[in-house]
């Protein structure tokens, strides 16, 4: 419920956010979305953890694509962004789904949840 609540409140702050300002806080949110599962995946990598290499590798390709697209949305096609949303959504539950739980057992599927509230929000409204 937490993912719920979170994303909804989202939604109403870029609601009532300039246009303009809420565009450019979705962009960055976007970009630091990706960079959270490098973090997570950095962190166990220096605790020895079972990822190792290919996690850290996995997780930076991952934000890396993130950012280009929260970069891109800044600029580019107004799909961008919500589609970037609705992408990490997808990005999370396969970490769930594939037990690469970098970022804690909990956040995959509390991430895709907010993902998707937030990311097809943005369709309709954009």
């Amino acid at each position: 419920m937490t993912a719920v609540g979170l994303g909804v409140a989202s939604c109403v702050l870029h609601a009532v956010l300039p246009r303009e300002w809420g565009h450019a806080a979705a962009c960055v949110v976007l970009g630091a979305l990706g960079a959270v599962y490098l973090g997570g995946a950095l962190h166990e990598g220096s605790e020895g953890g079972r990822g190792g290499r290919v996690s850290i590798a996995v997780a930076a390709v991952g934000a890396v694509v993130f950012v280009v697209l929260g970069v891109v949305g800044l600029r580019g096609p107004a799909w961008v962004v919500p589609a970037g949303f609705l992408l990490h959504g997808v990005w999370d539950w396969a970490h769930h789904a594939m037990e690469r739980r970098t970022a804690g057992r909990w956040w995959p599927p509390f991430c895709a949840l907010f993902d998707v509230i937030f990311g097809v929000y943005l369709m309709v409204w954009g």
